[in-house]
């Protein structure tokens, strides 16, 4: 982006580490999630569906590898939305407990 002169907004990051997740490229997802931390992101931005849905796939993506630090750090952000439940802890929770018991039970 940067070489054809487009500078990166928040949500293309955000949307860009998705895809680095959903492709098991965990590094490049998490460099990528470093530098949305860089940009300034107004709250509307962060209170919009596109950018909601796509912290939830990562939290989810995160919980499934048992990656709960990363999960924990991006339902935090969800909560200060105000778009957090319950269902959604649970959801995590789940998730890194079914893989406990796979990995225990092999």
């Amino acid at each position: 982006m940067k070489t054809n002169g487009c500078k990166p907004i928040s949500i293309t990051c955000r949307h860009l580490a998705l895809g680095c997740l959903k492709a098991g490229l965990l590094g490049e997802g998490l460099k990528t999630l470093d530098l949305d931390k860089n940009l300034m992101t107004s709250k509307r931005v962060r209170n919009s569906t596109p950018w909601l849905e796509t912290s939830l796939s990562m939290i989810e993506i995160f919980a499934e590898k048992g990656d709960v630090k990363n999960a924990e750090k991006l339902l935090e952000e969800l909560k200060e939305a105000k778009y957090i439940s319950l269902r959604m802890y649970n959801s995590v929770v789940d998730k890194c407990f079914n893989d406990w018991v796979d990995n225990f039970t092999r």
